[in-house]
C-alpha cells in the first residue's frame, strides 16, 4: 500500500495510500519476537507515510511485549496526533477512524435551519436530518 506507483500500471489500479490502518488482535493470545518485529516495521512504515495505526483488542500482556520493542503510543503527543492508538474493541477503533476521516474532510456547513459547526459523524447525521426536514417541508 505504501509502494511508489508503477508508471506502467493504469491509474485505475493504483491503490491510494491509506490514512488509517485498523488491525483487530482480539483473538491473538501471544506473539513471538518475529511478530513483534513485524509490528515494529508496520509502525515505522505508517509513521513515514503520515498514516495512523489503530490496534484493537490488544491484551495488556501484548501491549507490554510490543512496548519493549518500541511499539507504543507517543505519550508526549496529543492523542489525536499519535501515530499509534490502542482501542478495546474493533467497533470503537473503526468508529474513531470514521470520525477522523470525516473530520479531515474539513466540511462544515450551515443549513437553512440554522445548525452550524458539525464535524465528523455528527455532520453525517446532520445531513440525514437536514434532508429529511427538506423533504417534509417540500411536501407541505
Amino acid at each position: 500500500m505504501f509502494e511508489d506507483p508503477d508508471p506502467a500500471l493504469d491509474e485505475v489500479f493504483v491503490v491510494p495510500i491509506p490514512k488509517i490502518i485498523v488491525l483487530d488482535l482480539t483473538l491473538v493470545t501471544g506473539i513471538d519476537t518475529s511478530a513483534v518485529d513485524v509490528f515494529s516495521d508496520i509502525f515505522s512504515m505508517v509513521g513515514k507515510h503520515n498514516c495512523k495505526l489503530f490496534l484493537s483488542g490488544v491484551s495488556n500482556n501484548l501491549r507490554q511485549v510490543m512496548a519493549m520493542a518500541g511499539v507504543k503510543p507517543e505519550s508526549s503527543v496529543d492523542r489525536k496526533k499519535r501515530q499509534l492508538r490502542f482501542f478495546s474493541n474493533l467497533d470503537t477503533a473503526i468508529g474513531k477512524a470514521e470520525d477522523m476521516l470525516l473530520d479531515d474532510a474539513g466540511i462544515e456547513e450551515q443549513s437553512d435551519f440554522g445548525y452550524t459547526g458539525a464535524k465528523g459523524f455528527a455532520l453525517a447525521l446532520w445531513h440525514i436530518d437536514d434532508q429529511v426536514c427538506r423533504c417534509i417541508v417540500s411536501s407541505l
